[in-house]
Formats: structure tokens, C-alpha cells, sequence
């Protein structure tokens, strides 16, 4: 099923709410929260296709992307459905990297995919508690991996000197395509066991709830946070309870 989608994750606002820090007022730099750039560049790496997100095709992908399925059989999948890769490469860029046999493509491709899953609203007043559970099951999931996944990030860009906005998201890139395997082993790791949810808000697109070892969850017009025991695990800047800085040159470009 295709369903367009726009992620708005954490928005342009926090990038400057560090405001000008004066240290850096000879090199014309500025301070900004490292945690909106990370999360709006890895989001832009998540493929479409027809200009949709399309999850039963980054099934596919992520079945490939993580050895669950060989090349062949991920061809195959499309051969039986009567879908011409190749002819269709020809005409949108997320058919190209399906077409395209790179394996470190298409575990980014994943990874972006992946991430975004938290910030989107599947979840509705009437499920019941055997839908219901597995989805709020997959967001915290989500959400505790990017946390981890996004700090890593976070502490490497930090350390880099002042340069563009155009080159910090380069580096995300970079660290990103380097680390996507990761991401899935961070993800393994955080699969929920016998977790027990309390659903406080559910209402249009908006949706809060607690899990039984301390995470809160509040998802609204698709921006995220995660709370675990009242600290910011994941939103308002904070990753893992701490905020990652960023040196940016002048104009924001």
C-alpha cells in the first residue's frame, strides 16, 4: 500500500536555539543542537518510490539489507509480481535502487526507512489490544534505537571543526552509510519482551503512552520524543539525556 507521507522531524526552529555562541564570533560560527540536522538528513535518505513510501518494498530491501533473503530471491519477489526493475529504474529514483545490486545502498536505505517508522501515525482508537500492542512494541523499539544510533552520530560530528551546514550533513552521510549495519544490531538488541503499555492519548494524530520499564512515548503531527524515567531520551535536542552541539559557519547554507 503506498501512502505519501511528510515528516516534519523536529522542524528547523532547534537548530539555532543554541543561538550564537560568542567564543566563535571571530570565525563568524554559530552553536546549534546537532540532533535536528542528524535526524532530518538520515529521514531524507529514506527512498520512495512514485513518490510514496511503499512498506511492502522496503520489506523486500530490509530482508535483503539484513541477510535474510539473497539477491536472487529478492529479484524474484519481483519477478512474480510482474515488475520490471530495470524498465522502471529508468523512471524513479527509488526503482533505481532496488535495480541497483549494491548491498550498502539498499542497508541505508533500510536504516533511513527504519527510522521513520516512530514518527508516523499507524496507530488508531480501534485497534485492539492484539494490534494495538505489537505497534506501540515497534515504536518504542524504533524510537530507543534512533536514540542510541543518533548519539553516535551526534558525538562524532561534534567534534568536527566549524564548517557549512552543506558538510556537516556530508559527514552524516558518511558516519550514517558507514554504520547502518549497526543500526540493526542496536535495533536487535532492543526488541521488547513481555512489556506492558498504557496508552494516555490517542486521538487523530496525536498519541502518548508508558511502557513498563520507564520509557514515555508522545508522537504528534510527526514529530517524537521519547522520556525514560522524566529524562529526555530522545527529543527537545537531547539524545540519551544529552545535548549534542554543532559548529556552523556562516550564511546557513
Amino acid at each position: 500500500m503506498k501512502k505519501k507521507i511528510f515528516l516534519f522531524l523536529g522542524g528547523i526552529l532547534p537548530w539555532v536555539l543554541a543561538g550564537c555562541d560568542a567564543s566563535n564570533t571571530s570565525t563568524n560560527s554559530m552553536t546549534m543542537a546537532s540532533l535536528p540536522l542528524v535526524q532530518n538528513t538520515i529521514a531524507s535518505l529514506a527512498p520512495v518510490f512514485g513518490g510514496s513510501r511503499n512498506d511492502i518494498i522496503m520489506e523486500q530491501v530490509c530482508a535483503l539489507a539484513q541477510g535474510q533473503k539473497t539477491q536472487e530471491q529478492f529479484e524474484q519477489f519481483f519477478t512474480n509480481k510482474g515488475i520490471a526493475l530495470q524498465k522502471l529504474a529508468e523512471q524513479d529514483a527509488g526503482f533505481a535502487l532496488l535495480a541497483d545490486n549494491s548491498l550498502v545502498k539498499k542497508q541505508v536505505a533500510c536504516m533511513a526507512h527504519l527510522t521513520s517508522a516512530a514518527f508516523l501515525q499507524t496507530v488508531k482508537a480501534t485497534d485492539d489490544k492484539a494490534t494495538l500492542t505489537p505497534q506501540l512494541s515497534q515504536k518504542l523499539q524504533v524510537m530507543v534505537t534512533n536514540a542510541e544510533f543518533f548519539s553516535l552520530i551526534s558525538e562524532r560530528i561534534e567534534q568536527a571543526p566549524a564548517t557549512t551546514i552543506v558538510r556537516h550533513k556530508q559527514e552524516i552521510i558518511r558516519q550514517a552509510t558507514a554504520m547502518a549495519p549497526l543500526y540493526f544490531a542496536i535495533m536487535a538488541k532492543n526488541a521488547p519482551h513481555n512489556l506492558q503499555y498504557t496508552v494516555t492519548q490517542l486521538q487523530g494524530n496525536r498519541l502518548a503512552f508508558s511502557s513498563s520499564n520507564g520509557y514515555f512515548f508522545a508522537l504528534q503531527n510527526n514529530i517524537a520524543t521519547l522520556q525514560l524515567l522524566n529524562i529526555n531520551w530522545y527529543g527537545e535536542g537531547e539524545l540519551l539525556g544529552k545535548r549534542h552541539f554543532i559548529q556552523v559557519q556562516q550564511p546557513l547554507s
